[in-house]
C-alpha cells in the first residue's frame, strides 16, 4: 500500500475553500496524481441537513447541532 497525504483546507463561509479544493484537485490530476476531495460538512443527507441549520432555514440547538457534526 502506498502512503498518501492529507491537504486540510480551512477557511470561513464564504472564503473560498472550496474553488481552491477544487482547483488544487485539478491540479494535482493533471500531475497524474489520484484525488479524493471531500467537504465537510458533506453532501450526503447529514450534510445537508447541517447545512440548512447553518443558512437559519432549520432551528435547532447548538448541542443537537454539534451530535450532527459528529454523526
Amino acid at each position: 500500500m502506498t502512503r498518501g497525504r492529507l491537504i486540510a483546507l480551512e477557511g470561513i463561509e464564504g472564503s473560498g475553500t472550496t474553488s481552491l479544493g477544487k482547483a488544487l484537485a485539478d491540479t494535482l490530476r493533471a500531475r497524474g496524481q489520484t484525488v479524493h476531495l471531500t467537504a465537510e460538512p458533506s453532501r450526503g443527507p447529514i450534510g445537508l441537513l447541517i447545512r440548512q441549520v447553518l443558512g437559519g432555514q432549520v432551528p435547532m440547538s447548538k448541542q443537537a447541532l454539534a451530535l450532527l457534526f459528529a454523526a
